[in-house]
């Protein structure tokens, strides 16, 4: 009798304590909600009004040619910034409504490294900031080209905005161990000791301003360290102030999926 009112008053505890688990994810759930809601509401207003303006500025017309290339530079940089908040709300989103879906294929590291370096190089070439790219085409990865793409934004996207005019951002990857190894460096103005352990956490805005004062939200890497693990991959940073940043991606390659899937069966 008293070995069952034990087990039973155990399982009651056990219940107890998951509901304590779930609540107190769902209070941190509904805080996160209601910060990136009021981020969306100063991050998203303002820019569309500033699209707004310069559209009409230029419906009204009498710009010269040097005019109508600054506002076009600006135009461009606004729906940018834009563009990239929308891209991680929209992420955030759907993992909340779905849960992460993973639609995993073979993925050039070359085209994809390729194609954002070209979304990028405006918002480089404004800062003077040279952008490298090691290609090497031999390299396939078994990923989801969407994450992928996210990921590799998330983190270029903040080697710009971290990196002082004249700077430098290196991207590179080749076969490691198993997996491609992935790394992005630049030469920006890095990360204090005392915070590496959180740039992967979203913990509200970033208090963090780039070189030209540009501000996130604070979710990027967030994101981007969601996917890449659920994707099966792992990522690093290494740091110093002053001495920019590296951001290590390590991405399971084709020929290991094909290992793994044979040995399952």
């Amino acid at each position: 009798m008293n070995k069952r009112l034990t087990i039973k008053n155990q399982n009651i505890a056990d219940r107890n304590e998951k509901i304590e688990k779930q609540n107190v994810s769902l209070n941190e759930l509904n805080e996160t909600k209601n910060q990136l809601l009021s981020i969306i509401g100063h991050d998203m207003r303002g820019p569309i009004n500033n699209i707004k303006a310069i559209l009409e500025i230029i419906k009204e017309g009498g710009l010269d040619e040097v005019e109508q290339k600054r506002i076009f530079n600006d135009l461009y940089k606004t729906i940018e910034n834009v563009s990239g908040t929308m891209n991680n709300m929209l992420a955030w989103a759907s993992r909340q409504l779905n849960g992460i879906q993973i639609h995993p294929t073979q993925v050039s590291l070359c085209e994809v490294v390729n194609s954002l370096m070209d979304f990028f190089s405006q918002s480089a070439n404004e800062k003077r900031i040279e952008m490298i790219h090691n290609r090497n085409e031999s390299v396939h990865v078994w990923f989801d080209v969407d994450h992928l793409k996210t990921i590799l934004r998330n983190i270029l996207s903040n080697a710009i905005k971290f990196t002082n005019r004249n700077g430098r951002i290196t991207v590179t990857y080749q076969v490691d161990h198993g997996f491609a190894k992935l790394v992005v460096a630049d030469t920006g103005i890095g990360i204090d000791a005392k915070d590496i352990k959180d740039v992967f956490r979203f913990s509200g805005r970033s208090k963090s301003l780039g070189t030209d004062n540009e501000r996130g939200t604070g979710i990027g890497l967030m994101l981007s360290k969601e996917f890449i693990e659920r994707n099966g991959g792992q990522i690093e940073v290494s740091s110093k102030l002053g001495m920019g940043s590296e951001f290590t991606l390590y991405l399971p390659i084709i020929e290991i999926m094909k290992e793994n899937s044979a040995m399952a069966i």
